[in-house]
């Protein structure tokens, strides 16, 4: 059972929840960043402040060796992350 869960797990990432080492919470952020959400409104909507937020999005982009919220929104539609 237990190897059944994690091979669901494992299958998940590799489907586009998780990439380059994202945590759940950074690719949240990412695929409202990518459909055009604002960092106010992504904390209200995820419950969360809005400097997490921005700590989210920087690490974001270290994680994706990218300078800009533009690179990692296209990175986004790219990777399948958001369609």
């Amino acid at each position: 059972m237990a190897r059944k869960a994690n091979a669901k797990r494992t299958a998940a990432r590799k489907g586009g929840r998780k990439q380059k080492g994202l945590s759940e919470r950074e690719t949240e952020v990412l695929k409202l960043l990518a459909t055009g959400v604002e960092t106010a409104p992504i904390g209200r909507q995820m419950g969360i402040s809005e400097k997490t937020v921005r700590t989210h999005i920087q690490n974001i982009l270290r994680k994706l060796q990218m300078h800009s919220r533009v690179q990692a929104v296209v990175y986004a539609f790219r990777n399948g992350i958001v369609r």
